[in-house]
């Protein structure tokens, strides 16, 4: 049988832990957010040097989108020119939206 004593935790150590618990929680929320911040920022930049767009970029966004649409249809034959179609609709929409232009 084992009689050492047992040792108590006492309340000050506990309140210490969950003290430095939500220290640790804090900065780490705070670098998360500074980072998101960051990487928004980093973002937005990013869409300012892209404001414009070639018209081969224009067409090679527009091949992806039909390529995608064709894609969701299970690649069904009979449906190449609508899906270019639609795809180009979309383009030039995302383009209007964002207030991209053309280059030559």
């Amino acid at each position: 049988m084992d009689t050492a004593p047992k040792k108590k935790v006492s309340k000050k150590k506990s309140v210490k832990k969950a003290v430095a618990k939500k220290a640790v929680k804090k900065v780490v929320k705070k670098s998360v957010k500074k980072a998101a911040t960051k990487k928004a920022a980093v973002k937005k930049s990013a869409r300012r040097k892209a404001a414009t767009l070639t018209h081969q970029e224009r067409y090679i966004k527009i091949a992806e989108a039909a390529y995608l649409l064709a894609e969701q249809q299970g690649f069904a034959p009979g449906g190449e020119l609508d899906n270019w179609l639609a795809a180009e609709q979309q383009i030039d929409a995302w383009i209007a939206k964002d207030g991209i232009k053309l280059s030559d």
